[in-house]
C-alpha cells in the first residue's frame, strides 16, 4: 500500500485529466492509437473510451484500498456511469456486438 500511497494523487490527476476532456457523452474520444494491430479497424474513441472507464476502475480500487471514502464514492458512481455510457454507444443491439475485432468485443467483457 505504500507504493498505492505515494502514486495516489499522479493516478487521481491522470484520470480526472481524462474526465475532464471527454466528450459529452462522458467517454475519451481523443488519443494517439486505437486497436492498431487489429486487422478489421476499431474506432479510436471506442478504445480510448475503454481506457478511460478502466483508469476510474482502478482508482475504485485504490481509494478504497486506501480508505480514501469520498474519492471511493465519487470514482464507483462515475465508473457505473462510463460502463452504462460505452455500452449505449458502441453496442450494436442489430448485430448483437460491439463490432468487427476481437478487440472490439474483447474490451466490453470487461466492463460487465
Amino acid at each position: 500500500l505504500q507504493l498505492a500511497a505515494a502514486l495516489y494523487q499522479t493516478s487521481r490527476a491522470n484520470t480526472d485529466f481524462r474526465t475532464a476532456h471527454s466528450g459529452q457523452d462522458r467517454l475519451v474520444q481523443f488519443g494517439y492509437y486505437g486497436d492498431w494491430l487489429s486487422i478489421a479497424p476499431v474506432p479510436k474513441p471506442q478504445v480510448t473510451g475503454w481506457s478511460h472507464v478502466l483508469a476510474v476502475a482502478r482508482m475504485v480500487d485504490l481509494a478504497t484500498a486506501l480508505n480514501k471514502t469520498q474519492d471511493t464514492t465519487r470514482y464507483t458512481t462515475l465508473l457505473a456511469d462510463l460502463k452504462a455510457r460505452y455500452h449505449k454507444e458502441f453496442f450494436n443491439a442489430t448485430a448483437m456486438n460491439y463490432g468487427d475485432s476481437q478487440t472490439a468485443n474483447l474490451l466490453p467483457l470487461y466492463l460487465q
